[in-house]
């Protein structure tokens, strides 16, 4: 018999429902009451109402979250701890998580973008995109009140490392030598890391 993810999720949720009814106030606490969005996850809105929450214990809801990404087909999860859930819902767990990020990471804002002008403003594109006639790669110098208020922010700020670096000056911590006793020290360190 073939068993769609769909009837897994549904069949979990109520096996969960069946078996928290046992549970008391301090299994509750122990294992951690979690309320869990049935339909519509809380990152996309989803709102707690009777109809599309179910309380779950900590680890149901890990699990419950991951068959929900498989469900939905997008990541429907927070937090859920590397190494704790079987090997087939870890994969799903990694699966997702790694999807999540990248789409979190595309839709950064400048992300594959790029800077172009037309000699009186600034604009923002994809780099697939090709450039409009009259605008050229880069942005225009930024204006003298613009610099004078970023001036005024960094007054008093400390930036003497950022000068030393633009300048060329020698770091002052190169041509200095340990100590035999800071190099004996760092060697212990190293063999109480290498026995662990």
């Amino acid at each position: 018999m073939i068993r769609f993810v769909e009837d897994i999720y549904a069949d979990f949720l109520y096996d969960c429902h069946i078996a928290n009814q046992r549970l008391t106030d301090e299994d509750w606490e122990w294992y951690g009451r979690e309320e869990h969005h049935i339909e519509l996850p809380e990152r996309d809105g989803g709102v707690l109402t009777p109809l599309n929450s179910q309380p779950l214990t900590t680890y149901q809801h890990w699990i419950a979250g991951i068959l929900q990404s498989e469900v939905l087909g997008k990541c429907c999860f927070a937090c859920v701890p590397k190494g704790v859930l079987s090997e087939m819902l870890e994969a799903l767990r990694i699966k997702w998580a790694r999807t999540h990020n990248r789409d979190v990471l595309l839709a950064s804002k400048n992300r594959g973008k790029m800077w172009i002008n037309d000699g009186s403003q600034n604009r923002m594109i994809h780099r697939s995109e090709p450039i409009p006639a009259g605008w050229e790669r880069g942005r225009l110098p930024f204006s003298d009140e613009h610099r004078a208020n970023i001036s005024k922010v960094q007054k008093g700020r400390d930036t003497s490392h950022m000068l030393r670096a633009r300048e060329g000056l020698p770091n002052p911590w190169v041509g200095r030598k340990h100590t035999e006793e800071s190099k004996e020290k760092m060697r212990q360190a190293k063999l109480r890391r290498r026995a662990q």
